[in-house]
């Protein structure tokens, strides 16, 4: 990843074929509030990946993984589940 496209993963999907790539990018439209984010401590995961961890996740932040989730499952789309921020 370049510095200058720094991103927030919210559900790890793997490998999709690209032929369920536009079903996907057009189907899971989800409103969302606007939050800040803070990124307050960095941690290595498993597999050495390097992270900046939030102290905070804002509620809305939440309420937009559910809800992504949702619009994933409802498509059959296989995620990897488990809490947005690992602990």
């Amino acid at each position: 990843m370049h510095t200058e496209q720094p991103h927030v993963t919210l559900h790890f999907l793997g490998s999709v074929p690209r032929a369920r790539l536009p079903e996907l990018t057009q189907g899971i439209g989800v409103r969302f509030e606007p939050f800040e984010l803070g990124f307050g401590h960095p941690e290595l995961w498993h597999g050495g990946i390097a992270v900046l961890a939030p102290d905070v996740v804002p509620a809305p932040l939440l309420a937009l993984h559910g809800a992504l989730g949702e619009a994933l499952e409802r498509r059959a789309c296989r995620r990897k589940r488990g809490p947005i921020v690992r602990t």
